[in-house]
């Protein structure tokens, strides 16, 4: 059984084009094109029916360091600590891309009640993301971070937490919708 950890504040994932914010208005007028998935059609066509625009897939590395000691009652997942992730592009299935941040800073803490919190260092003023923290069958910790623009686009990283090495792999993914997902 898996433990699941959400968090609230949060921060911003996305930049218009002009390197400011979340801008646009939810219209499709400035949305990018997708750029054909040759060796899968089927990929394609999963876009179509989840009313995709376009999605570039993101390679997730990164770093933990722990600010919180393990109470020893607590085995398994520890993820009370500073989260470093870096995200690049792995696949551009939009054209053009669309500007993302590339780094991101969580800063997650849990109190005596072992209720977590996940603060978002770089924007803690954005309030359009969804944080998650699970633990898996083997008690690594993987962290879901969702960015919602206002202009119909999402980043999604999904780091996977080695807990020998402190170190951070995963994956993640841009999307632009026909719909504002929020």
């Amino acid at each position: 059984m898996g433990l699941a950890l959400a968090g609230g504040v949060a921060g911003c994932g996305l930049e218009s084009a002009d390197g400011g914010g979340t801008g646009g208005t939810g219209g499709t007028a400035d949305l990018p094109e997708r750029i054909p998935n040759t060796e899968d059609p089927a990929y394609d066509q999963r876009l179509d029916d989840l009313e995709i625009v376009c999605a570039s897939t993101l390679l997730v590395s990164g770093t933990f360091e722990q600010t919180q000691e393990r109470p020893a009652d607590v085995e398994n997942c520890w993820a009370a600590g500073i989260w470093r992730v870096t995200a690049q592009l792995d696949f551009q299935g939009c054209d053009p891309q669309p500007a993302f941040a590339e780094t991101y800073e969580f800063d997650v803490t849990v109190d005596e009640d072992l209720v977590t919190t996940i603060y978002d260092v770089n924007d803690p003023e954005n309030e359009r993301v969804n944080f998650t923290i699970t633990q898996d069958g083997s008690s690594t910790c993987n962290g879901s971070f969702e960015y919602f623009g206002t202009n119909n686009h999402v980043v999604s990283i999904k780091p996977r937490m080695d807990n020998a090495t402190n170190t951070m792999s995963g994956a993640g993914e841009y999307t632009v919708y026909s719909f504002n997902p929020f």
